[in-house]
């Protein structure tokens, strides 16, 4: 058996959200351990671009998490308090929203949502598939942050023009 078959049935990826200071999981593939540790019985050259390469892997995975969170800080929010149904019986209760996605108070049981809520220019409850993206957890007001992952495009149009009135309102 070879070095590289004892360490083959290594296979997790490392998550480097936390590191980075990102709300979503920024993945490091375990086939960069992998490499690493076999790049000592390497020829310099080829140890050389090995590391190389994984420093352009993390430098690549910080420019992601920066961008990420110059867009989340870039979305347009507008204030909205509306109740949050949730197919499983949960309910939540919105602060603001956005075109990516809704605050609310309330502690989620899961990390996908197929949620309903009500935008005071429908008649009708707005559908959509929500994920996670953010939660902070307090006796008083737990909050969370949901971004929409499946929303029809109407939904988004009306949700567009929401916000463009609230602003419009405010100024």
């Amino acid at each position: 058996m070879t070095y590289y078959d004892e360490i083959s049935h290594f296979d997790v990826d490392v998550d480097l959200g936390p590191l980075l200071d990102a709300d979503d999981p920024m993945m490091l593939s375990d086939s960069w351990y992998r490499m690493l540790s076999l790049s000592d019985r390497w020829r310099a050259e080829l140890q050389h671009k090995v590391e190389r390469a994984f420093g352009n892997e993390l430098l690549h995975l910080q420019w992601l998490a920066s961008r990420r969170r110059s867009e989340r800080r870039r979305a347009v929010r507008a204030p909205l308090l509306s109740r949050v149904e949730v197919t499983d019986g949960q309910r939540f209760v919105t602060t603001d929203i956005s075109l990516a996605g809704l605050r609310c108070s309330g502690r989620p049981r899961a990390g996908v949502l197929d949620i309903e809520f009500k935008l005071p220019t429908l008649a009708f409850p707005v559908a959509a598939r929500a994920e996670v993206a953010n939660y902070q957890d307090s006796p008083v007001i737990p909050l969370l942050g949901l971004r929409f992952v499946d929303i029809e495009a109407p939904y988004v149009d009306e949700i567009s023009r929401y916000i463009d009135t609230r602003r419009g309102a405010a100024a």
